[in-house]
């Protein structure tokens, strides 16, 4: 047998058994396309955790307290939500806050959001949404702080993307947006509604779209809106 031929046999044999070694070795080899895959479902837990936490801001709370330490009022929020309300480490150690600031509030019957905005402030501190939790912070670190969230627009508001991002883009914060030469970013396709900007505008958007929404059923219904048999519904901004 010629020298070349041999080596043409060897050379597929060795491939052969390189081919066997993969498929009965003990640990089987990952293809390319399965190594590049990569499991997002603990991101996605997260954003999850930290949607759930906008809507748990939205809950009515009881909150009175004269006198008291704001480390005492903390736990006593965080157990009545059944959420995670903790002060952000890196501001504590860098500022050293002093928690033990005594609080005087009455916020019966507010939405935990209220409450907190009544109750921070005057001590100089305000909130975030971080790692699936909300975390005590300076007004300074809550204004620069800014995440990325997706918002499910109503369905009556297909087509009309764009005009919904320019609507948010002139009523809220308007010198803000990149647009305008600002860092707060916003955009809408396919139902959805994603910004990218600090708490208070996002609290601002999620207050827009539900008056979006219930502007829309009064809109729709047959209930008459001034006094008498007349009907006047209000103006849908969004209708075309």
């Amino acid at each position: 047998m010629p020298s070349s031929v041999s080596n043409v046999v060897l050379n597929g044999l060795l491939v052969l058994l390189m081919m066997t070694a993969v498929t009965h070795g003990d640990e089987p080899q990952t293809s390319p396309s399965q190594a590049s895959v990569v499991n997002t479902s603990s991101f996605t837990n997260s954003v999850q955790a930290e949607a759930r936490l906008e809507e748990v801001l939205g809950e009515r709370t009881s909150l009175y307290a004269i006198q008291s330490p704001l480390i005492d009022i903390i736990p006593l929020l965080a157990d009545k939500h059944n959420v995670r309300i903790i002060v952000d480490q890196e501001w504590m150690e860098a500022a050293q806050p002093d928690l033990e600031v005594p609080v005087t509030i009455d916020a019966k019957g507010f939405t935990l959001r209220s409450a907190l905005d009544l109750m921070l402030p005057p001590l100089g501190m305000s909130y975030i949404i971080r790692d699936e939790a909300i975390q005590i912070t300076s007004i300074e670190n809550a204004k620069t702080y800014q995440y990325v969230r997706v918002y499910k627009l109503p369905g009556f508001t297909e087509g009309k993307e764009s005009r919904i991002v320019d609507y948010l883009l002139k009523s809220i914060s308007p010198n803000q947006w990149t647009q305008n030469g600002g860092e707060y970013s916003a955009s809408a396709g396919d139902g959805l509604l994603t910004i990218n900007a600090n708490r208070e505008v996002h609290t601002a958007s999620m207050m827009t779209l539900e008056r979006m929404r219930r502007m829309h059923e009064i809109r729709s219904s047959n209930e008459p809106r001034l006094r008498g048999d007349i009907t006047a519904p209000q103006k849908d901004p969004f209708a075309k």
